[in-house]
């Protein structure tokens, strides 16, 4: 994902069932890494059904990890979203 340096944009994930079995996100966090490996934010996202949404503040130029770990039952699952902040 690609955004401008200043803008204030939904990042997030939809978790899809192959087996078209029904479930339930029960808990979700994030963190954000810059590209130095420090987490510059964490906290608990939205949860709409099956998406995950977390707003995503690009305050300064460069690539980012929004990392998103997820409860469905008794599995925790883990989802990586790349950001992209340019000028």
């Amino acid at each position: 994902m690609r955004m401008y340096l200043g803008e204030v944009r939904e990042v997030g994930i939809k978790v899809i069932n192959t087996q078209s079995k029904d479930f339930t996100i029960e808990a979700a966090e994030y963190e954000v890494i810059d590209k130095n490996g420090d987490r510059i934010d964490k906290g608990f996202p939205s949860i709409n059904e099956h998406t995950i949404i977390m707003l995503f503040s690009a305050v300064e130029i460069g690539v980012y990890k929004v990392l998103f770990k997820y409860h469905i039952g008794h599995e925790i699952l883990k989802a990586q979203v790349l950001v992209e902040v340019i000028k």
